[in-house]
């Protein structure tokens, strides 16, 4: 069963970025289905991330509750729902997760994983930590 079955919290009102990567490998997957400008945001910082569509990520199934774009979903999809809490400058799990009991990781592993958003914020999207 998948953890986040049945409940896309995460995918209501996103604002998640995206890397150059990221955009890549969507539209590789998606082919000549979609454009860039039919899920990319522009932000005024320079910062691309997804686009909500009626208050829900625009790759979000609503009637089912799961993401149409899983196996090749944005990296911070796949780190979540361990974000980078850039005011105080650690790695955190999201408070607005409701399952993240589900998804703790022992302390070498968190670690480990803290280290690749890091590395992802600063080569891919250019956020100074």
């Amino acid at each position: 069963m998948n953890l986040c079955e049945d409940c896309a919290l995460c995918c209501m009102d996103t604002e998640m970025p995206l890397s150059d990567k990221d955009i890549a490998l969507i539209l590789t997957f998606l082919k000549s289905e979609i454009k860039e400008e039919d899920f990319i945001e522009y932000k005024s910082e320079g910062l691309r991330q997804l686009k909500n569509k009626e208050g829900c990520c625009f790759f979000l199934d609503i009637k089912q509750k799961m993401c149409k774009i899983y196996d090749f979903r944005p990296t911070g999809c796949r780190f979540y729902p361990i974000v980078f809490d850039i005011e105080n400058r650690k790695c955190i799990y999201d408070k607005d997760c409701p399952r993240t009991k589900l998804f703790h990781l022992p302390n070498k592993a968190y670690n480990t994983l803290c280290n690749q958003i890091k590395k992802f914020l600063m080569n891919e999207l250019d956020v100074p930590i």
